[in-house]
């Protein structure tokens, strides 16, 4: 009985190993991602304003092209009935 016990807890450490390295791996690419979402680029800034005094360029021409694309549908799509 003893046995199985350890058994099972060495399997299950070494799934929570294997998983942890796919999960950090999953980490980083869903940080560039979101990096690149209208969220995510104003929460960066604001991060960089608190810290710095003045976000990056970057991030200001990317929530200024997520403005101007969705602007420009709204603007064609959208009719007020």
């Amino acid at each position: 009985m003893e046995r199985s016990l350890v058994h099972s807890q060495v399997s299950t450490s070494r799934a929570r190993t294997a998983s942890g390295g796919a999960a950090a791996a999953a980490s980083g690419v869903s940080r560039v991602v979101s990096a690149w979402t209208p969220l995510g680029a104003a929460v960066q800034a604001l991060q960089h304003a608190m810290q710095t005094g003045f976000p990056p360029a970057k991030l200001l021409l990317i929530l200024t092209a997520y403005a101007l694309v969705f602007g420009s549908l709204a603007v064609r799509y959208f009719r007020w009935e």
